[in-house]
């Protein structure tokens, strides 16, 4: 038998499972967690150095609150067009700052060096 607790987190679980499936099947909500996760990989990667990491903070913000406007002023029922634009949008704001990790990982490795 399980605990009222076991039985809780099962049920938050299986909510939180279900949620996170219905939000894949939404192209917009799919491109934006792509988007975000592949940011905060870029972000484990500066964690050595703690003024590199508050720059990328600071880059992150800025580009996520741009992001996040533009994801919130597409309409309820989006056309494939649109998709494709905000999806191309993202990819450009991920590669730009995938590249501005990078940079600051190559500060990192000259003042290691």
């Amino acid at each position: 038998l399980l605990s009222r607790r076991q039985r809780q987190m099962c049920i938050r679980d299986r909510v939180n499972s279900n949620c996170r499936k219905k939000l894949l099947q939404n192209p917009i909500e799919k491109t934006y967690l792509a988007f975000t996760g592949a940011c905060r990989t870029y972000r484990k990667k500066l964690l050595r150095s703690d003024e590199a990491l508050a720059l990328y903070d600071k880059k992150y913000g800025e580009v996520r609150v741009a992001v996040l406007a533009t994801k919130n002023a597409l309409p309820k029922t989006v056309k494939s067009e649109d998709i494709q634009k905000f999806s191309h949008y993202c990819e450009r704001e991920r590669d730009m700052l995938k590249e501005f990790s990078d940079e600051l990982m190559g500060r990192i490795k000259k003042q290691d060096d």
